[in-house]
Order: C-alpha cells, then structure tokens, then sequence
C-alpha cells in the first residue's frame, strides 16, 4: 500500500472532549530504542539487545484553537478574550477625544498616543492629572484629554479592550510533574487504503508559535506516548 498526504490528527481526552489539530501541514512520529553490544576481544559485537524506546511526535497546523494550544500550557479555557484595537485617528475637539470602543466590548486600557500632525509620529506623554503642557494627555474613563495648547491637534491612539466571544487560556504555574493526558489518533488515506495510529497515552512538552512578516503563522507542537495501565503504548492499523 501506498500513502500520500499529511492526513488528520486527533486529541481525545478522558473526559470525552477532542481536538483536531486542523488545517494540518505535517505530521510525524519517530519509534526510537537505545541498544546495547556486547564486546569480545575482535572490532564486531557478538551481540546487540534492545534497551529503552520511545515515541516522539511532531505536528505542525494553522488552524489554532484554545484548547489544542492548552495541551502545552496546562491552563484553564474559559469564555472571553481580551482583544487590542487598531490604531484610531482623531482630531483633539473641546480639548478631548472620546475612545471609540467597538460595540458590546469593555475599555481595558489606552496603549499609546501619538501625534501624528506632521510628517512623523510622535509619542505623546501620559499624566495622572489634568493636562496643562503640550505634547501630554490623561486618560479619563473612555476620554482621553489634552493640554489647552493641543486644541485641534491630529492624534493616533490604541487600547485593548474585552469582549464576551472567543476564549481565554490562564496559564497557571502548576507543580511539576503535571500535565494533560491525552489519546492521539493520527489517519491518513490513499485510493481506499487507510493507514490510523493510535497512541494510548500522550503528553506534549513543546509548542512554538512563531509569527512571521507575509506569512501563516504554523505552530510547532511536540508530543510523546507512553504505555497505559495494561502495558499497550497503541495500536497500529493498515490495510495490507
């Protein structure tokens, strides 16, 4: 038989929940065993036994959802996410600007300000108090004031702020020794002839997210089996 393809990739937890490590670019496992020879007196060994073996996983996918990236961070999802808006034009008017937040979200906090009057941005400086010198502002519930003398200036400003969709990972500083178990189960199929990995008992040790100019950003998450309570690391399944 034949294989071609990167397949799908499967998460199943014991509390029935799955993950598919979507949009999936590549996928591999490596079976690996230390051996041990045994020497006499000439350049060959008279014998080879097998010592430790492992199972490490390598998967890489653009579809990112919260729970697959959770694998790694050991946290809690919950609902919510805290989103940053883009940058926002606006002209100072009666000596303010009121922060345009979009609908049904909650202000966190202003990021930065800038004057962007001229052929340069210009960051303007944050004040606790009333603005009274050029070039600062204060930052007033969803109002950002200005000194008197910046009447009518053309400013750029950015803030986070909170909505009830998407979701939340609290990444936790857990004992060690902790992480999440999992089952995997790898499918890939060419001209009706199937080929499907299940590994019993999983945990990752490593994601990467690396974020790049003009391109996807692909994760990196990395994974190792290991046996269950009946001695059974998985199973392997094939058509011929």
């Amino acid at each position: 038989m034949y294989e071609f393809g990167v397949g799908a990739l499967f998460a199943k937890f014991p509390d029935g929940r799955s993950v598919e490590f979507g949009t999936l670019q590549e996928c591999s496992v490596d079976f690996s065993f230390d051996k041990k020879e045994l020497y006499g007196r000439n350049q060959f060994p008279v014998k080879v036994a097998r010592s430790k073996g492992k199972v490490d996983c390598k998967a890489n996918y653009a579809d990112i959802k919260a729970e697959a990236l959770n694998i790694v961070l050991n946290g809690t999802v919950s609902n919510g996410e805290l989103k940053i808006a883009e940058p926002i034009n606006a002209v100072v008017a009666s000596g303010q600007v009121s922060i345009s937040v979009p609908t049904g979200g909650t202000l966190g906090q202003v990021l930065t300000v800038y004057d962007v009057s001229g052929d340069t941005k210009v960051p303007l400086t944050e004040v606790s108090t009333a603005p009274t010198t050029k070039g600062t502002y204060q930052v007033d519930g969803s109002t950002i004031k200005f000194a008197t003398g910046d009447e009518g200036l053309t400013v750029q400003y950015q803030f986070d702020y909170t909505v009830t969709t998407g979701k939340t990972v609290e990444i936790r500083n857990a004992m060690m020794g902790t992480a999440p178990v999992f089952e995997a189960e790898f499918y890939a199929s060419l001209d009706g002839n199937p080929i499907t990995l299940v590994l019993n008992k999983c945990t990752s040790e490593k994601l990467t997210m690396a974020f790049k100019n003009e391109d996807f950003v692909i994760p990196d998450f990395s994974f190792s089996a290991f046996s269950d309570a009946s001695d059974v690391v998985g199973h392997l399944y094939l058509s011929e």
